[in-house]
């Protein structure tokens, strides 16, 4: 099976976190002498925006520019949680460039004590966005099924598995509508037109029981096999075949086990009925191995490019 041409795919927000209580190795005492140094370098060699929280003084964020200015190379989000301290670094992969890797990189160095080793080795993850875009499919011709007892939900065109305090959730939506809303650059196509529509489907974690090192090397599962893409028709079939019209939509909201509730035989035919149906280029080991590779910079072992990755 071939993938599609039309898809690119890249992280989007990364935020990984230095905590006493959950980064295993890092310790308390370590933080604590961690937290003033960052802030010194940020406020001393770096463009930086300081912002104190409103509820608690010592939570600060130092927003860190590029020499020029003009772009948020990271957040680093540092303070104290009751006494226990922490740190998070915030930064969106899809929008760097080599100049602001490079900038990114001189923070890094001069910051933590052992370069990225430190997020490496310590590092949990915070909040975490794997995107897949693709181009030509409008995102009201797929559907989610969610293969765990996550609740669907439907809100605006978007649908949802899992909510927004999961440690794992997942989202599709019209990334066109929301680009020309926002009144950003439209994706052209490779003969230079404006592409007629692009469905992104974006994995979050958001979960500080995963060591970052563990995510690259893959000692947890991969995200990607918690849920099916198929054609939003499946979903008719489905309601057509077990004479229930109500599961066309049910199963999108709440969702594949909130619909089947009570009868897990039906529940284990509808899902072996849907898998039969995934869509073709939805290859999702290959996704999962690619972004993988992407999230391999931090361990300086293979060169890291900002650019959106395309499967071909």
């Amino acid at each position: 099976m071939k993938l599609g041409s039309n898809q690119s795919m890249g992280l989007d927000k990364f935020s990984i976190g230095l905590s006493s209580k959950l980064s295993h190795g890092c310790t308390e005492a370590d933080l604590r002498k961690l937290i003033p140094h960052i802030r010194n370098v940020a406020t001393r060699y770096f463009n930086t925006k300081v912002i104190s929280s409103k509820r608690c003084k010592s939570h600060r964020r130092h927003v860190v520019y590029s020499d020029d200015g003009k772009f948020k190379l990271i957040t680093v989000h540092s303070g104290y949680a009751g006494h226990t301290p922490f740190i998070n670094f915030e930064f969106n992969p899809s929008k760097m460039t080599g100049l602001y890797n490079g900038e990114r990189d001189a923070f890094y160095a001069m910051g933590l004590y052992d370069h990225y080793d430190t997020l490496y080795q310590y590092g949990v993850v915070s909040h975490v966005e794997f995107y897949v875009d693709i181009e030509g499919v409008a995102s009201n011709e797929l559907a989610l099924i969610d293969l765990s007892k996550r609740t669907g939900k439907v809100f605006k065109g978007t649908q949802y598995l899992g909510g927004r305090t999961s440690a794992q959730s997942v989202v599709k939506y019209d990334r066109l509508a929301l680009l020309k809303a926002k009144s950003l650059p439209v994706p052209k196509s490779s003969l230079g037109v404006n592409v007629a529509s692009v469905t992104r489907i974006e994995v979050r974690l958001a979960d500080r029981a995963v060591g970052f090192r563990q995510l690259v090397e893959q000692d947890t599962p991969s995200p990607f096999d918690t849920f099916i893409v198929v054609p939003r028709s499946a979903l008719g079939e489905v309601a057509q075949h077990w004479n229930h019209p109500a599961l066309s939509t049910r199963l999108m909201q709440p969702g594949l086990f909130g619909a089947t509730k009570g009868n897990a035989a039906a529940r284990e035919s509808i899902r072996h009925f849907l898998q039969a149906r995934q869509i073709a280029w939805w290859e999702k080991e290959q996704i999962w191995a690619t972004h993988v590779g992407q999230m391999q910079f931090l361990q300086g072992k293979k060169g890291w490019s900002s650019e959106p990755m395309f499967l071909h």
